[in-house]
């Protein structure tokens, strides 16, 4: 018995040893099965972060050169030519992070180099905006990566529609096929700039935080800020409502005060300082409705004027899901708007009634000393640019790069198929900024 016993310990043994080395290898091959998947799905999260980055600089990188068209002040032109090498150099090292070892992208990245040693020598010889040999470059740029924005989009809308896997992508690209969407689409954009390179001669919010201008006010308390919701919502007396003080980082202290409305729940934020009602916002499902939109603009700034805003002028108004969102600038006795001073109110045009509401920019920036206009609308007109067809001048005050307000004229116009507006500073002379509108 013990022998036999002794014989079968001797052949169990090996067996159990193949078993348990068999089922560690299997184990550790699951396990290495796992880390591989993990890593396949972090390099496809990270080709789709850098693609979607590509679009969006290239996107910005079109914006700018279309601004530096129509910049006539050097200072502010040379700003253009810095935003315009940034992002032109941002949409390369987005090219350069994607698995494109094959792709034909030749001529899109000469055509990013030709943008970027371009504006490197502007910034070098410090070129101005009157320059014929300039323009004409920059509205060559500017054609060209439309061409290529417009590739890029549709390609971006390939990938996110049908869940386009960038590993699919390379592996057509080593086994020379020319059937995948998103190859194809990189193709078309290549032989699209290929006129473009051939013909070259060498290869960009207010910190509403940071404002002290409630700092001297009267601090009030939470139950204060509620009754100032209240009061400024008409809401019942009765209504309850909850109130949390911010966190101590904060730049400065505020309320959010929150509850049920008949329209739906509220948020609503209140200085501390001061206890002024700084937004709100009411979350209603609008359903299309027959209240008017020309109605409801009427009835936001009616509603603005018996709260104690005025005078204003409407500066934006768009309809978007059943809401009407109108924004308004403060006016002053000279005529001018203060554009940096805009209060937002949303209007539900299923009832007509104020579900939304943001002053902070009324509030964190008071007007203060502006210097005297001492230029005419009709002479700043005359020193824009010819590329800039002007619909609509509008004399403003306006936050400099320095924060202070300075007297200003917005010129709204078209140029390069957008919209944009041009302010230039009425006491200078000087462009301060360009916003482009479409």
């Amino acid at each position: 018995m013990n022998k036999v016993l002794h014989r079968t310990t001797w052949f169990a043994i090996p067996i159990l040893g193949l078993v348990l080395v068999g089922s560690s290898v299997g184990w550790w091959g699951y396990d290495q099965f796992k880390q591989r998947q993990a890593l396949a799905l972090q390099n496809e999260n990270q080709y789709n972060a850098n693609f979607h980055a590509l679009v969006d600089n290239v996107q910005k990188l079109r914006e700018e050169l279309g601004k530096a068209r129509i910049s006539v002040d050097n200072t502010a032109f040379q700003s253009h030519l810095r935003n315009i090498w940034r992002l032109d150099y941002a949409a390369e090292t987005e090219i350069g992070k994607l698995p494109f070892d094959l792709m034909p992208m030749h001529n899109t990245q000469t055509f990013l180099d030709v943008i970027s040693h371009r504006t490197d020598d502007w910034l070098e010889s410090n070129a101005g905006p009157g320059q014929s040999v300039v323009q004409s470059q920059l509205k060559g740029m500017y054609n060209q990566s439309g061409t290529v924005l417009e590739g890029l989009q549709s390609i971006q809308a390939k990938v996110l529609n049908n869940q386009v896997r960038w590993a699919d992508v390379n592996n057509a690209l080593l086994k020379n096929r020319g059937d995948n969407q998103v190859v194809d689409g990189f193709r078309k954009i290549d032989t699209a700039t290929t006129a473009f390179v051939e013909s070259q001669d060498s290869p960009s919010s207010l910190q509403r935080g940071k404002s002290l201008a409630m700092s001297s006010q009267r601090d009030v308390s939470g139950q204060t800020a509620v009754a100032a919701v209240k009061k400024f919502l008409r809401l019942p007396s009765n209504l309850k409502l909850q109130v949390k003080q911010t966190q101590s980082g904060a730049y400065r202290p505020e309320y959010v005060v929150t509850g049920n409305t008949a329209l739906g729940p509220l948020t609503a934020t209140v200085s501390a300082d001061g206890g002024h009602v700084l937004s709100f916002m009411i979350t209603h499902a609008a359903a299309p409705g027959d209240y008017d939109f020309a109605t409801a603009a009427d009835t936001a700034q009616n509603w603005l004027n018996q709260r104690g805003f005025g005078p204003l002028e409407r500066i934006q108004s768009t309809q978007y899901d059943g809401v009407g969102y109108f924004v308004f600038a403060p006016k002053r006795s000279d005529g001018a708007l203060v554009t940096s001073q805009g209060i937002a109110v949303r209007v539900a045009l299923d009832v007509g009634s104020i579900i939304g509401f943001d002053a902070n920019n009324y509030y964190y920036f008071p007007v203060s000393s502006v210097p005297p206009r001492k230029y005419t609308v009709a002479q700043l007109r005359a020193a824009l640019s010819p590329n800039f067809h002007v619909e609509m001048a509008q004399s403003v005050v306006a936050l400099d790069s320095h924060q202070q307000y300075q007297p200003a004229v917005a010129f709204y116009g078209t140029a390069n198929g957008e919209t944009y507006c041009v302010y230039v500073n009425a006491n200078t002379g000087r462009e301060m900024h360009i916003d482009q509108l479409t």
